[in-house]
């Protein structure tokens, strides 16, 4: 029986007739010397995301560190973020990262929004939604929109989140947009590449195809940023985990072993110690949880 839509799923969608400073491929042409607008970096993003980016080479690359006992860490603090949108309103900037982390059995908000400026990746989300039925448990809405220019009104979520999508935007604008939509209380969670991981970094740079042109990964210039906007606490995972990863992938079949399990313990130890530095910039990733200031 074909799937009937419903009420529920709401697109809504931006056209730019502008394309004259597109290449064949969707890529915006600049030179170096010359500035890049925002308008530029929406454009190349959508129509990166809608002819596809293929991420297994580039996560292949991480070998074990792409999973095992940081991921255990990584859900709870976004089940516990979460929670607080249960019976209330929750945000997405992206379209599919509620799957991971939006427990609709136990903690299944009133509303929630998925948006993202490329059709093809909103469908995505919108097809999972339809297999797994979630429109029974939860309002879900899926629309079309620019993350820098959210169509919502002031105090309208209670939560914020999504997994790799801050770096694709302007933290400046994306994040004053955010801290406008939420209610006072309200709090974002982020998972983000952090910029000065050397593996990192390495890996970037050998897959340049698996990216989109204005990435901008996170560091110290970007914390300061969302810092104006939010009370933050950042929790920085795999340091030593990243060169172990591709280790234990030619030696053990699973990624949970006695090795991944110590160097994470390690990286763990060296967090702690180092608190209170910006040494937690050099791991290769960073869970941003923040209170809206209002």
């Amino acid at each position: 029986m074909p799937y009937q839509k419903t009420p529920s799923y709401l697109m809504t969608y931006e056209h730019d007739a502008n394309q004259s400073n597109l290449r064949k491929s969707g890529t915006v042409v600049k030179t170096k010397k010359e500035p890049i607008s925002l308008d530029d970096r929406i454009r190349d993003e959508k129509e990166a995301y809608n002819r596809g980016l293929d991420r297994k080479k580039y996560n292949a690359a991480f070998g074990h560190a792409q999973s095992g006992y940081h991921l255990k860490r990584r859900n709870e603090i976004y089940a516990k973020v979460l929670q607080r949108g249960k019976n209330g309103k929750v945000l997405e900037l992206g379209s599919t990262s509620w799957k991971k982390f939006v427990d609709l059995d136990e903690s299944a908000p009133a509303e929630l929004t998925c948006i993202n400026i490329s059709e093809e990746a909103l469908n995505v989300g919108i097809k999972s939604a339809r297999y797994r039925k979630t429109h029974k448990k939860t309002k879900h809405e899926f629309k079309v929109m620019d993350a820098h220019k959210l169509e919502f009104p002031d105090d309208t979520f209670d939560v914020v989140f999504g997994r790799e999508i801050l770096h694709h935007l302007d933290y400046e604008v994306s994040a004053k947009e955010m801290a406008r939509v939420l209610k006072k209380g309200g709090q974002i969670v982020f998972l983000e590449p952090l910029g000065r991981n050397p593996i990192g970094k390495f890996v970037r740079w050998r897959t340049p195809d698996k990216r989109t042109a204005f990435e901008k990964p996170v560091d110290k210039e970007e914390i300061e940023i969302l810092e104006k906007y939010f009370d933050l606490d950042l929790t920085y995972q795999q340091l030593f985990t990243v060169p172990v990863g591709a280790l234990s992938k030619l030696i053990f079949k699973s990624s949970e072993n006695f090795l991944m399990k110590a160097t994470h313990n390690l990286d763990l130890i060296i967090e702690k110690a180092t608190k209170k530095t910006n040494f937690g910039l050099w791991y290769r990733q960073v869970i941003i949880v923040g209170t809206v200031k209002k």
